[in-house]
Order: C-alpha cells, then structure tokens, then sequence
C-alpha cells in the first residue's frame, strides 16, 4: 500500500513540484529555474568571496605598496670644533668672520655647519706697544659687513684697509702718523672713520690726533678735530668729544652741518663725584662713548683721564657709565661695579650690555687690571636688566650681539660663547677658529 510521497512515482521520472500559486513545474521548467537560480546565486556567492579576499589582499597589496616619505638628509658635518650647547639654535644668524695665524680670513655660519673664505690679510699687527689704540678695538681685524674688506693695522701703528679679494693694502692716514684710536666703520659699512697722529715720545702716546671719515674705496667725506668715539649706523653723524685739553663734555657732530653739545662740563663734575666723592672735575672727562642704532641716546664713560700714583684705594681708578638722551641732555647713572673703562655694546633692538664685574684682577701703580670670568649686564629695551656670565677666564673682553639681537658672543681668545639674553641658561660654546673680526649678517654657502 502506497501512502504517498515519492514512493509511487515510477523510477527515472522526475516528480512534480509546486510553486507559489498552485501551479505545478515541469520537469523542463524545473532545469530551467534551477539554472537561472545557479546563474544569479554562484556569480553573488563569487563577488562576495571576491570582495572579502580581494578587498583583504588588496589592503595588503596598498600597503605593501606605501613609499615611506625619505629620512631628512644628514646634517653637515661642523666646520668647528669642541660644540657645547644646542648650536642648532644658531642656525640662520648670519656668520663670523676670523682671520687665522697665516692672514687667511674666512666666515663661518653661527652654527658652525658651513664656511667660506673671504680673502687674505697678511701684514696686520696685533701689538699694543705699536698701536695704543688696539687694546679697546674689536680685534686684529675687522671685517666689512659685506666681507669684501678687512680694517686693521701694521706693525709701525699706520691703520690700513685690506681688499681681500686681491690682498691689496691702502694706507688710511697721511705718512709719517700712526693710529690713535681703533678704526671705527657705520653699520652699513658705508663710512669709516680713521683717527690718527704723530707718534709722541713716550711709549703709546700720539699726539695731535684728528679724524677723517671715509667711504669703503678711500674717498674723504669730512675731516673733525680729535678722534671720533662712535658712529651713527648709516655714518651721518659721530661722537666727538669737546674741545680742548680735557675732554670736559660730549658733543654730536653731523654731516649735515654743526656741532651739538650733548654732556656738559657739568655732568662729567657730576658724574666724576659718583666715582670719587671729593673728586677734582678737572681731572675726569669724557673717555669712551657708544651711539644708540637710533640715534637718540648715548652710553657715556666718564673717568679719570691723568693718572696718578697710588696704591691704597684702587676703586678711586674707576669710570662712571652713564645713558645720556641727546635730545634733552638729561643723563642717568648705570650702576656697574668695575672700577675701570667699561666694554659696552648696543644691541639692533635698542638693548645694550656692558661689563658688570670680573671675579679677579691686577692692582698696579696706575691702574687697576680687571680679569678672570666676567659678569655682564643685559639692558634690554623693556624690561628688568639681567645679569648674564660671560665665557671662560680672560684678561680682555669683547662682546658681540647676534643681527636679530637675540644672542649676545664672547669671543675670547681660545672659545667662542653665546648667551641667549632672555634665557641665560641657554648657551652654545666651540672652540673659536681664528681671531674673532665681526658678526656678518649674510650666511655662507656650503
């Protein structure tokens, strides 16, 4: 007995199948809708495979794929030696110029990363017994700001400009007369001033000394009485010390015509009683001078210009620094603790800095020899000074600010150190390559 199902169907017969509706398929139409239902299913079936394992090797390919972005080139190797410090932050203030044992002058970037030679310079002489002024100068050399010319002096005293391009030397006073203050240049480079006269006859004294402005190829611009103690930037004006035997004032030359008095007689008495409170007035005057870059204030040296011998009260041999507005006359006082001439230097931004103290120094008959690690004072334009150490151990300090004003360089003689004004705790020192001859605002081609 058959109960239905499939189990009466006759063998090889393919049993009927309902669809939706009632309707039966046949057997042809069965094969047809199972292939159309192959047809779609296998192709999506295939595509999702596809996408999986495609999308995944894809991915892996993509990556495989990826060029990494190349490592920064390696830095060039320092053309300096004995680095301390992130010298990195040096990089893009211009470069430094120094001339070598052999008159070779060359300029280093600040970061010690490239350099280039400017020329040679042979003959300069670095004596103080032939050349008084050079004590209080920048150096054996002094380099143009376009580093095609290098101030200095010969061994007989007579200053001279070096075209280093050529090696070729042009005398800058009359025979016969020898330097009687250090070369001065404007900050442009476009005019010099050369202070010279005859040689006295004692050892170092110059006598009748007068100084003449000049343009970089030796042309005479103007020509004043005694030596000039500063520059203006763009060489239309100087400080000149006032007529006569004691230099007992201050006065603002310009080319433009005249003479202003700026420090009278008055103030250097004044300024004289600070240094010594019974001091004679007559025995102090106007010694060294430094014009602001914008012409509008002055830092003024006041100090005793006659030594006399003595031995017991060695602060008695000391200057009184003062900052003078030229436009008004009215002055202040800069307290410092140095009982000689002070090494100021002005900064681009109206900042300067000036020597504050040294941690040892030389008492001898006439005067009183600051040494050993200095101290130095930061004035910026706003703000609370700030009180900065110096390099190493010296006997003579030279200071330097950067051309964006944000470093300030001791070059002493056996390393060169930076000081950032606004951090002191930041400092890049190396070993310095040469005699330092001037902080150039151009940068060296590697």
């Amino acid at each position: 007995m058959r109960t239905g199902g499939d189990r009466g169907a006759a063998p090889g017969r393919v049993r009927p199948r309902f669809r939706a509706g009632g309707r039966r398929e046949s057997a042809g139409q069965q094969g047809a809708s199972g292939a159309r239902r192959t047809a779609v299913v296998v192709p999506v079936v295939l595509l999702l495979l596809g996408l999986a394992s495609g999308g995944f090797v894809g991915w892996r390919a993509v990556t495989g794929r990826t060029v990494r972005a190349p490592a920064p080139p390696a830095a060039p190797p320092l053309a300096v030696k004995s680095a301390e410090g992130p010298i990195e932050e040096l990089q893009g203030l211009g470069e430094l110029a120094w001339i070598g044992d052999q008159g070779v002058v060359r300029a280093v970037t600040s970061d010690g990363r490239a350099q280039r030679t400017l020329g040679r310079a042979k003959g300069l002489s670095v004596d103080p017994e032939t050349n008084p002024g050079f004590a209080s100068g920048p150096g054996r050399a002094m380099v143009s700001p376009d580093g095609a010319v290098a101030y200095g002096y010969l061994a007989d005293g007579s200053p001279v400009a070096v075209r280093l391009a050529d090696g070729q030397v042009r005398r800058l006073s009359p025979p016969g007369t020898v330097a009687a203050a250090p070369t001065r240049q404007s900050a442009d480079g476009a005019v010099v001033a050369v202070c010279a006269g005859k040689r006295g006859r004692g050892p170092g004294q110059v006598e009748g000394g007068e100084t003449t402005l000049l343009d970089p190829g030796g042309r005479q611009l103007a020509s004043l009485p005694g030596c000039a103690l500063d520059l203006a930037r763009d060489g239309q004006a100087a400080l000149v010390p006032a007529a006569g035997g004691a230099e007992r004032g201050l006065r603002l030359w310009r080319r433009s015509g005249g003479y202003q008095t700026v420090l009278g007689a008055d103030a250097v008495a004044a300024a004289a009683r600070m240094v010594e409170f019974d001091a004679d007035p007559g025995g102090y005057g106007v010694g060294t001078a430094w014009l602001s870059p914008d012409g509008r204030r002055a830092l003024v040296n006041v100090y005793r210009n006659v030594h006399r011998e003595s031995q017991s009260v060695f602060w008695s041999q000391g200057a009184a620094l003062l900052l003078v507005d030229l436009t008004s006359r009215q002055w202040q006082a800069i307290p410092v603790e140095l009982p000689g001439a002070l090494p100021v230097v002005w900064g681009p931004a109206g900042g300067f800095a000036h020597a504050q103290t040294f941690d040892a120094g030389t008492l001898t008959t006439w005067w009183f020899r600051p040494a050993g690690r200095p101290t130095v004072s930061y004035v910026p334009a706003k703000g609370r000074p700030v009180l900065l150490e110096a390099g190493r151990r010296h006997d003579h300090l030279r200071m330097a600010f950067s051309p964006d004003g944000d470093w300030l360089l001791f070059p002493d003689s056996g390393n060169w150190t930076f000081v950032r004004v606004d951090d002191p705790s930041t400092r890049v020192s190396y070993a310095a390559p040469g005699d330092f001859a001037g902080w150039l605002p151009g940068e060296a081609r590697r």
